[in-house]
């Protein structure tokens, strides 16, 4: 049975507390499936109580632009194990009677956004299309992917070593115009062409499974978690037989 890191990361200490739960949770769910399990928090500052099996690692705050960073490029340096199953404040495991050994076959899985199409062509990110069917191709090579959430996701280190080992780098758009002169000003992207999970399962996907990185299918992903009972419905699952969850399926 391969080993297994449950990791949560934060630069904002307002969310390291919710990021403790949902790695206790996970690890009491999985503990008597998988034997052996390492937890780490990496935030700012250490909260007080900290369960004694969970590792904490400090970090300077910083954003969710820096976020999708750490987790590219800098998360492996604090897994020492075969996989790491990456949990948040607002995603962890909800039924380890739910877990499959057969995960543990591919070295990327998070639940399917169904309504999230994003196409590739030229080797270059093209277009984002949220519909539930595969969209059709407007230009030949192109290839649509559909994205998987990296929020609540188990990825093999072999996946953590990608991006650094093959030099995959993230392009940072420019941000959208400010909109409003009495608005508070704020840095936003749209469409999400920095987000690690999209970066991963949609704009270099095809470079990372020359690489040998195998993507789990949308069906056992399903299975896996959900962002949505759309999700489930347009799969055929249910809720009640997921593994995890991220954000709205629990309301």
């Amino acid at each position: 049975m391969p080993s297994l890191t449950i990791a949560a990361v934060t630069g904002y200490d307002g969310y390291t507390q919710g990021s403790v739960y949902a790695i206790n949770r996970s690890y009491h769910e999985l503990k008597d499936r998988i034997p052996d399990i390492r937890c780490v928090l990496i935030s700012p500052n250490k909260p007080q109580d900290l369960p004694s099996h969970i590792q904490h690692f400090r970090v300077a705050p910083f954003g969710y632009l820096e976020y999708n960073l750490f987790i590219l490029y800098s998360l492996v340096q604090f897994v020492e194990t075969d996989f790491c199953l990456v949990v948040q404040n607002d995603g962890w495991v909800l039924d380890g009677t739910q877990w499959r050994d057969e995960f543990f076959d591919y070295d990327y899985i998070g639940s399917p956004l169904v309504t999230h199409w994003a196409s590739v062509w030229q080797g270059q990110p093209h277009q984002i299309k949220y519909q539930f069917l595969r969209p059709t191709p407007t230009r030949a090579g192109e290839v649509f992917y559909q994205a998987q959430n990296g929020g609540f996701s188990l990825r093999s280190l072999k996946l953590l070593e990608a991006p650094r080992g093959m030099g995959l780098n993230m392009e940072i758009m420019p941000p959208d115009l400010f909109s409003g002169s009495n608005d508070t000003h704020q840095l936003k992207w749209s469409p999400p062409w920095h987000h690690e999970d999209m970066f991963l399962s949609v704009w270099k996907r095809g470079e990372l499974e020359r690489y040998g990185i195998k993507f789990a299918p949308e069906s056992l992903a399903m299975t896996f978690s959900t962002e949505n009972p759309d999700c489930c419905e347009n799969y055929g699952g249910s809720r009640d037989r997921l593994l995890g969850f991220h954000l709205s399926v629990v309301s």
